[in-house]
């Protein structure tokens, strides 16, 4: 089943509304439907109908020049009110240097971090959804081969239609590098992946913890003086880089004080990683990422611009930092203020990790020894079980570590964000002579 084109937009969103979200049958609303009215789980079909749906309603929306979603002030409700709150507000009042934006009430207590959550929430969502849409077109015209649904059908199933998403599988579950070098299949897994992903690392920046925290104050101090240096692993596609400029758009629309004090922003982006094909798909996406924001609602204000310093290089972390593999990430550590490694441990848990080892090896090893005092390391990946040996490493080697228990263990956790994921930031250098 496939997405016609935009010339035929409004008679294939017609066809797309017959058919139900919950079972994929037609000619009845999921709200009625008999297979969730018998307490059944949705089908694959029904998830696949609500894709194509939205598919087809945003053709249709960009044939008649409307690429914006209906009620764009009920959906950003929030985050226009927090705007226009502190907008009329002192910034004195708040805490803006740690960006922690919860006004204080005379004794003390927090009295606004709900609605400005909220109001993130609503910013980030809305612009990720116009980007996974105009990466969807922009890969649809120039690949013929991109054929969005039927190939999203194919990814998702679970029988051996779908050979590529059960390797990517089983390369966490063997701990072994997942394989990357194939065009397509890139852009469908960016086109999948960019929304979650991107989510993680937001949610986590603007959580409230100390590494968080940090973050947040060195995006506010370095946005006003100088460059903020990235430095993502296993980031092909961009998650990282778009995640932390989304960030800082948000710090900056509801910060008038800030934005006289920063005319300009630049975030220099690294991106070390096994496969360089994801090099022309990084250049796809930074491009749509500034389209998307120069052609967002007035009611969300961005007053900068991504600088598109993003560059991709070859790395392997199978191997130490000063291996030949990883001259480049070598020569880069030492500037890098962030260091993303998102879902990428886990599936060379193998390599990185033996069962006797007392402390983790290979490149993550090498970067905790030489990273510069201040910097922090961000992991998310889809287990835990490495964590232990890599918070006894990063402890050893004068590293301050905050992680999912840690959150959990406070009585909470990153609602949305990684249910798995250790933040560390250096406080004092150990080298490795002295473990």
């Amino acid at each position: 089943m496939t997405i016609p084109e935009k010339s035929g937009a409004l008679k294939a969103f017609v066809e797309a509304k017959r058919f139900c979200w919950y079972c994929g049958l037609i000619d009845h609303e999921h709200q009625s439907c008999p297979t969730k009215l018998a307490s059944q789980p949705r089908t694959s079909e029904g998830k696949f109908a609500e894709k194509r749906y939205r598919i087809c309603l945003e053709n249709l929306r960009i044939e008649n020049g409307t690429n914006r979603p209906k009620r764009v002030k009920h959906v950003l409700h929030q985050y226009i009110e927090m705007k226009n709150y502190f907008s009329n507000t002192c910034s004195s009042d708040y805490e803006w240097e740690s960006y922690a934006l919860i006004n204080k009430d005379e004794n003390g207590n927090e009295t606004i971090e709900d609605k400005l959550l909220m109001a993130n929430r609503q910013f980030f969502s809305y612009i990720m959804s116009i980007l996974q849409t105009k990466l969807i077109h922009l890969f649809q015209e120039k690949y013929n081969d991109f054929d969005y649904a039927s190939i999203v059908k194919r990814y998702r199933s679970k029988g051996k239609s779908s050979p590529w998403i059960h390797s990517l599988n089983d390369a966490v579950k063997n701990g072994t590098p997942a394989d990357f070098s194939h065009h397509i299949k890139n852009r469908i897994y960016t086109v999948e992946k960019i929304i979650s992903r991107t989510r993680y690392l937001h949610y986590l920046i603007m959580d409230r913890n100390p590494v968080s925290n940090s973050v947040r104050q060195l995006l506010y101090r370095k946005m006003q003086q100088e460059q903020i240096s990235v430095i993502s692993i296993g980031g092909g596609p961009a998650f990282d880089h778009i995640a932390i400029w989304i960030v800082i758009l948000f710090m900056r629309s509801m910060n008038d004080e800030l934005k006289e004090k920063s005319k300009a922003c630049t975030v220099k982006t690294q991106i070390f990683d096994l496969y360089l094909e994801w090099a022309d798909v990084c250049n796809e996406v930074e491009s749509s990422f500034t389209d998307t924001l120069k052609e967002l609602d007035e009611n969300i204000e961005v007053d900068v611009y991504p600088n598109h310093d993003v560059s991709i290089h070859y790395c392997d972390l199978r191997f130490d930092l000063h291996d030949s593999s990883n001259v480049q990430i070598q020569q880069s550590l030492h500037a890098a203020d962030i260091i993303c490694v998102q879902y990428v441990v886990h599936e060379n848990s193998s390599f990185v990790l033996h069962k006797d080892d007392e402390y983790i090896r290979g490149l993550i090893r090498g970067i905790l020894v030489e990273s510069k005092l201040g910097t922090v390391i961000i992991f998310t990946d889809s287990g835990n079980f490495v964590w232990p040996k890599l918070r006894s490493t990063a402890i050893a080697f004068g590293w301050f570590c905050f992680g999912d228990n840690d959150k959990r263990s406070s009585g909470g956790d990153v609602r949305q964000g990684p249910k798995s994921f250790i933040m560390l930031q250096r406080n004092f250098m150990v080298y490795e002579t002295a473990i």
